[in-house]
């Protein structure tokens, strides 16, 4: 695995390097790059609160004919995630590649996201796995995940995440969603997600499943209002209800993205 991992993130920076190269106007066509920031008044991810503090999550992304490498990153605004003894702000960089396959029956999109915490402070190259006693050593874990769109028309998604590298638990996560209402000023997506998976002994995985069966994590909407500054420039404002079923739960979140 640790040999994988390696390979794995010499294939992206060749990646990175390709991209620089000098294209044809043809190669243009399909080479994109994009950056974003988001303000959130909360980090909460399928149901799970990270750091209980407003953040700023930049995001940057390189594509080529349908390969993509992206990073994305979250930083706390307030010292409140409990770390050895004292309080910290929570920040996290997920990074990965992934590959979008477009067929007459909608996008299939696999790919594989690293995650990495810095504030625990472990080195980032630190790639080791679990020890023999099955506790993490390494600084990241590795998921794999896999999404699908059915097509514009019947905008449909589903979402695998399986976490299988540095992490007892191995949680499992699949979730679907579905654009009620999609358009140039509003966009409407109710979602909803199960999850399974527990670490030695039965311990409580990440999503506060503590047991081996699938059970419901995550349900609420995304709702989208698109304000437009300029003919080039718009702000979309994000309103999230995130519910969690199984610990009982509630958020609301408010999300400006740039």
């Amino acid at each position: 695995m640790y040999r994988f991992i390696n390979t794995f993130i010499f294939t992206l920076f060749l990646f990175i390097s390709a991209s620089q190269i000098n294209l044809n106007a043809e190669e243009c066509e399909h080479f994109k790059i994009d950056a974003s920031a988001d303000l959130v008044s909360l980090y909460n991810f399928r149901g799970i609160d990270y750091g209980d503090s407003p953040a700023i999550q930049p995001y940057f992304s390189v594509e080529y004919y349908g390969f993509k490498f992206f990073i994305w990153g979250s930083q706390a605004l307030i010292a409140r995630e409990q770390f050895n003894n004292e309080l910290v702000p929570f920040n996290e960089i997920d990074w990965g590649v992934k590959y979008k396959i477009s067929t007459p029956i909608g996008d299939f999109t696999p790919g594989i996201t690293l995650y990495y915490c810095p504030f625990e402070n472990k080195k980032f190259f630190n790639l080791k796995g679990l020890d023999e006693n099955g506790l993490p050593q390494g600084s990241q874990t590795m998921n794999f995940l896999f999404d699908y769109y059915l097509s514009d028309d019947i905008p449909f998604k589903f979402l695998l995440d399986y976490n299988f590298f540095n992490n007892p638990q191995n949680p499992l996560y699949m979730g679907i969603s579905y654009l009620v209402i999609n358009n140039e000023n509003h966009i409407l997506e109710p979602f909803i997600g199960v999850a399974k998976g527990t670490g030695p002994g039965g311990i409580t995985n990440m999503y506060s499943v503590d047991e081996n069966k699938l059970i419901f994590v995550n349900a609420g909407f995304n709702f989208t209002k698109i304000l437009k500054i300029t003919d080039s420039f718009n702000i979309p404002i994000t309103s999230t209800l995130a519910i969690q079923p199984h610990t009982e739960k509630v958020w609301f979140v408010l999300k400006l993205s740039i």
